[in-house]
């Protein structure tokens, strides 16, 4: 059972660790194991957690069951499948490619993958490499088409997706968003340029060389025989088992790694003795920017952070039924590793508590100044008042009620806003804010809106266009994405359109329809798949919609069938 961290037991490490060093190893382990214990319990489903500095293992233990049958316990020895961490050692691998002068990271990917669409742009290694390229993540796609996760899936079946599939989500290295199907597409571009498939390739040039001898790339049903942990989630305070061995796409996950090898890997890269000297250097320093100058956190299959003025460089992989995570503290050039299979343990949680354990006191960080705040006449406010049309074609509403500006978001929610001057305000549930611009008549024609580092321009809405409830049955029909090869009926019962989604929403999400709420004219809203518009031919008839944002893929076009 969870518990909280109780404030006796920060004492006792919060002395141990006074002085900023890496407590003695029996205190180590007396507070990691009591931090551990806070999540998880003797013979439930655990798994394993080291601590390095440099060459030399400070911290290596095992907690509970590789198995519920038995049971089986786990230890140094057991193979968890190690997810997205996997995508360091396809970078690792582009790498060493480019430093033998095989490639270029500018290189225009259809150079080395022909039967990629013609994206119309220009989408490199690079851009794979850092998630930017706006190719969509075959997660989601298998997602919309009915593919469940639990089928078989190989190389071929990933490939042949990405294939289908023109549309990009965005230009490329316009923004960052995390896609799956570029690190399949690194993988091949690996066997291409190497002349040998990626799981010979990564063990002839990276595992065998670092005598890790259990890892191994998952591309067909695993050997009974091996040491391979199950992975459970818990379900009415049951742990059920929820891990598939039956995808064996590879690129992005689908890799299983002992505690023994993964430490042999971190070890190589805090000293390095073979292989590549600087990768160290180059996944703790974020080194590019997006079109708009933001700076890039991701850098090589790690992404860089800070936790209370500490640096980290690290990543997580998490899929049904495990989650994994490798951390680098560069500045202390430390090292952490975390398996488990049971996802209600969250590393996320474990690995803020680990930094507070192995350096202590932290710096204090600075106090954000108090955001000061001024009043506004409901008459200065009012030519504020109206709709907002977001990219994502969600309308941010405002409204002036009660001597104050509200915010009006399409799910029913509400919010005041906060004026910092005349036209600028701040929503801090939200952590958002917002500038509104005015025209010459003094009067709110675009608003600037700023949330989680990026900045969205959204116009006024002039127009406003009702339905009447008399036309709603118009828009039912049957709607087709091509490229994915499913269909979605739209139908109208009691007096609501719903969207019937494909059985995977109802089996990984917990729905299997949407309700459109109108918003204006052909656009509508729903909880689980935002902003739907529907698109008219020549003759004003209604022949598709668009759904905008559903985060890993965006702007996805279904016709309607005739």
């Amino acid at each position: 059972m969870k518990k909280t961290i109780t404030w006796m037991f920060i004492a006792i490490f919060a002395l141990a660790t006074a002085n900023g060093s890496i407590p003695p190893a029996h205190q180590l382990a007396e507070h990691i194991d009591s931090l551990v214990s806070q999540y998880h319990e003797d013979l439930q489903p655990g798994g394993v957690i080291a601590v390095l500095s440099g060459n030399e293992v400070l911290f290596s233990n095992s907690y509970g069951v590789m198995s519920k049958e038995g049971p089986v316990m786990n230890d140094v020895n057991t193979l968890f499948d190690i997810a997205s961490l996997a995508k360091q050692f396809t970078a690792y691998a582009i790498l060493t490619l480019e430093r033998e002068g095989k490639l270029c990271l500018d290189d225009d990917i259809r150079q080395y993958l022909p039967r990629l669409p013609d994206y119309g742009r220009k989408i490199t290694i690079r851009n794979l490499i850092q998630h930017t390229s706006g190719i969509a993540s075959t997660d989601v796609l298998r997602l919309l088409s009915g593919r469940h996760f639990d089928e078989a899936w190989d190389q071929d079946n990933e490939l042949e997706l990405i294939y289908s599939y023109p549309q990009l989500n965005f230009e490329p290295n316009d923004f960052h968003v995390y896609s799956n199907a570029g690190y399949s597409l690194l993988a091949a571009i690996v066997e291409n340029v190497s002349g040998t498939d990626f799981p010979s390739y990564l063990t002839q040039t990276i595992l065998a060389p670092l005598g890790m001898h259990s890892t191994k790339i998952i591309t067909s049903i695993p050997n009974m025989q091996l040491p391979l942990a199950t992975g459970y989630e818990k379900q009415n305070e049951q742990f059920v088992p929820v891990s598939s061995t039956m995808d064996h796409s590879y690129g992005g996950g689908n890799m299983v790694s002992s505690l023994t090898d993964m430490i042999r890997w971190t070890q190589n890269i805090l000293s390095p003795t073979t292989g590549i000297r600087d990768f160290y250097q180059l996944i703790s320093q974020p080194y590019n920017t997006l079109n708009n100058g933001d700076t890039l956190n991701y850098t090589y299959g790690m992404r860089v952070r800070n936790f209370k003025g500490v640096k980290i460089a690290e990543h997580q992989g998490g899929i049904p039924g495990f989650d994994s995570r490798l951390m680098f503290y560069p500045d202390h050039d430390i090292a952490v590793i975390m398996m488990f299979n049971n996802q209600s343990i969250s590393t996320f949680r474990l690995a803020n508590g680990l930094t507070e354990i192995l350096l202590g006191e932290l710096p204090d960080q600075p106090v954000a100044a108090a955001r000061e705040t001024i009043e506004l006449s409901p008459e200065y406010l009012q030519p504020l008042q109206g709709s907002y049309l977001m990219p994502d074609g969600v309308e941010l509403g405002f409204k002036v009620e009660r001597d104050t500006l509200w915010l009006h978001l399409p799910s029913g929610h509400v919010f005041p806003m906060f004026a910092e001057n005349k036209n600028s305000f701040y929503q801090p549930n939200l952590g958002a804010e917002c500038t509104f611009v005015k025209n010459d008549n003094q009067k709110a024609d675009q608003l600037l809106w700023r949330q989680q580092g990026h900045e969205y321009t959204a116009p006024r809405v002039t127009e406003r266009i009702e339905l009447k409830p008399s036309e709603f049955p118009a828009f039912s029909g049957d709607y087709t994405q091509s490229d994915l090869g499913v269909t979605w009926p739209l139908v109208f019962e009691e007096e609501k359109l719903i969207l019937k989604t494909p059985d995977t929403f109802k089996r990984y999400l917990g729905f299997d329809s949407v309700e459109l709420n109108h918003i204006n004219g052909d656009r509508f809203y729903t909880r689980w798949l935002g902003a739907i518009e529907f698109t008219r031919d020549n003759n004003s008839q209604i022949d598709g919609f668009i759904i905008y944002n559903i985060g890993r893929l965006q702007n996805i076009r279904f016709a309607r069938e005739i």
